[in-house]
């Protein structure tokens, strides 16, 4: 359970409903997102960075973002909780780097962190 004291899921708009994944990896990252692991990394990334690292944002940060994917990391999610694979966000500006992401313009949407570092 997170801060929120609820199990994440992958519908963020009905997180408590059920959902059946058909494919291996679809349950594979279910699995993942609901593990102590994860939860744990979670909670300490939000704590060592709470402050959305979007450029230009000054909201607190309330999501972790995977700069390389859980889908990218299947089956073993090697660097699923390295903190260097993950960005704090705020809502908005994870809906937005999201959107980036599935609209196919996902190495954009990595450029905007590595900008923001200066690489």
């Amino acid at each position: 359970m997170g801060s929120t004291g609820r199990k994440f899921s992958l519908n963020k708009k009905a997180p408590g409903r059920k959902i059946k994944y058909s494919t291996a990896a679809e349950k594979a990252i279910l699995k993942f997102r609901n593990s102590k692991r994860w939860l744990k990394c979670r909670l300490y990334k939000l704590a060592v960075d709470p402050l959305c690292e979007y450029p230009k944002c000054d909201r607190g940060g309330t999501d972790c973002h995977h700069i390389h994917t859980l889908a990218e990391e299947y089956p073993y999610f090697q660097n699923a909780t390295n903190l260097d694979n993950l960005r704090t966000l705020c809502q908005k500006c994870h809906g937005k780097v999201t959107s980036m992401e599935n609209k196919g313009r996902r190495e954009e949407a990595k450029q905007i962190f590595n900008k923001e570092q200066g690489e």
